[in-house]
């Protein structure tokens, strides 16, 4: 299996190119961008504590504390879904599995203080992000497959 930082270097190289997409607008590429990121973090290895990478950054730019607590909102996740499995590594449906867990309690708080609107311009991020998760799984079944050869 390729490592934390392959992956984050896989994401950002994804999250790069999309400035020579032909996106219809600005705002349209710096939200696929933005769901490239935060495909750092919140990505289909949350339940490994070797080589999260999302937790190392977590770690270094917030602190121990709030990677700890990080780590806790995410332990009832890695109970659910299995490393490797159907609701952690399959495309599409292990990013949305993942937008529900961490979206749903935001968009709760969220709704208790503000009216919240959908833009359709959420799509662009969560294409982002079915990019890089699915280049993440794909780079996972080649790693595996070329190890079992050898």
């Amino acid at each position: 299996m390729p490592s934390g930082k392959t992956h984050a270097f896989m994401t950002g190289t994804v999250a790069s190119l999309a400035i020579f997409a032909p996106f219809p607008r600005l705002d349209q590429m710096l939200l696929f961008v933005f769901g490239c990121l935060f495909g750092l973090v919140v990505y289909p290895d949350l339940d490994v504590d070797v080589g999260n990478y999302g937790i190392y950054l977590i770690r270094n730019v917030f602190g121990e504390t709030v990677s700890k607590l990080w780590q806790l909102f995410w332990y009832p996740y890695a109970k659910i879904a299995a490393h490797r499995g159907f609701l952690s590594h399959f495309p599409v449906i292990s990013s949305v599995f993942r937008i529900a867990y961490v979206g749903f309690p935001v968009y709760i708080l969220l709704r208790a203080y503000h009216h919240v609107e959908w833009s359709e311009d959420i799509y662009y991020a969560l294409a982002g992000l079915f990019v890089v998760d699915t280049l993440h799984i794909v780079s996972d079944i080649i790693s595996t497959t070329i190890k079992r050869k050898f």
